[in-house]
């Protein structure tokens, strides 16, 4: 009873809790950064994505400190950003897909603070979308409504391991209907009309 009117007067006199004190006195700060590299090829991120993390951690009464790293820092060129230096979360979420330099793999494990690689296929500690699943279930619901001539298209670019593995479910569900996969590669600037044309062919 004490203390709910303790709380109801601090409510009324427009008191809000100490941040700085209750990290003393729980060590810990109710905190996760979120990493991003510069470079949006290494860091791609849709908006829901965003604020599905920002939802989940504020149902566990938690905050999200997003922080960017450029290519310089991330190769170890310049000196490390200040959430490696100092103990300023209770852990990291990682959003760098592929490419990733070993001196920065290095620091985040010196560091000693927990971590999950996202969109990363690691194995452990690492959330990823199930990719080939993904393709071989849209591919089958194709098949399902009565189409045969599928095609996949992709990017030949892409060293990210989705691009291997969607083609992969795609060619399984194909291939067990017994139908012949159809592949495209997409590269980057290519007209509409020449893309047209190559779908016309397949």
């Amino acid at each position: 009873d004490l203390r709910q009117k303790i709380v109801k007067e601090a409510m009324r006199a427009g008191y809000r809790p100490n941040k700085a004190a209750q990290i003393m006195g729980q060590g810990r700060f109710d905190t996760a950064t979120f990493l991003n590299s510069t470079n949006l090829e290494r860091s791609n991120l849709f908006h829901e994505i965003l604020v599905g993390m920002v939802k989940g951690l504020a149902a566990a009464h938690c905050h999200l400190h997003f922080a960017q790293l450029t290519d310089a820092e991330l190769n170890g060129e310049t000196a490390l950003p200040f959430f490696f230096r100092e103990w300023n979360s209770d852990g990291f979420i990682i959003n760098y897909t592929h490419e990733i330099p070993k001196t920065f793999q290095e620091e985040v494990d010196k560091c000693r603070i927990p971590h999950v690689w996202f969109n990363n296929k690691r194995p452990y500690d690492s959330v990823y979308p199930r990719d080939r699943l993904a393709t071989q279930t849209a591919t089958e619901e194709c098949l399902t409504r009565g189409h045969r001539r599928i095609v996949y298209v992709g990017n030949p670019t892409s060293t990210h391991y989705s691009a291997s593995e969607r083609l992969r479910g795609y060619r399984r569900a194909m291939e067990k209907a017994g139908q012949k996969p159809r592949e495209f590669d997409w590269e980057c600037g290519t007209q509409p009309e020449k893309l047209l044309e190559a779908f016309k062919s397949l």
